[in-house]
């Protein structure tokens, strides 16, 4: 038997099977991870300039001096940035003539993407 571990009632938590019907013997969907890396990507994308930056990745990818010229910052300090959207996994780097040109981790996007709507789906449960 499935007991919903968080029930005040420790009653037997309702599932929906893949086909949408309700029955008591179905596993209960697991969260997806919500592993050091996640939270080391949200807490990146928590500060303005970092979650600007990742915005503009998103249209395309832009070398280290490019993704300066937007800010209001020194170039030391959007390095600093730079870096720590890499130590978390938000964005890739990769070497072109004497340029670095960064662009987004798409698999580190879904994995938050996936954790939202692991939340949504199960809000309320």
């Amino acid at each position: 038997m499935n007991l919903c571990i968080g029930s005040p009632s420790g009653a037997p938590r309702e599932h929906r099977s893949p086909s949408g019907a309700a029955g008591r013997d179905d596993p209960s969907p697991q969260p997806p991870s919500t592993d050091h890396s996640l939270l080391t990507a949200c807490a990146a994308l928590a500060h303005p300039v970092r979650a600007s930056i990742v915005e503009r990745l998103a249209g395309r990818d832009m070398s280290a001096g490019q993704i300066a010229a937007c800010f209001p910052l020194s170039r030391s300090a959007v390095s600093r940035h730079l870096g720590l959207l890499l130590r978390s996994k938000l964005v890739n780097v990769r070497s072109q003539s004497h340029h670095r040109v960064y662009s987004l981790n798409l698999e580190s996007l879904d994995a938050i993407s996936e954790w939202v709507d692991y939340c949504r789906e199960h809000r309320g449960e």
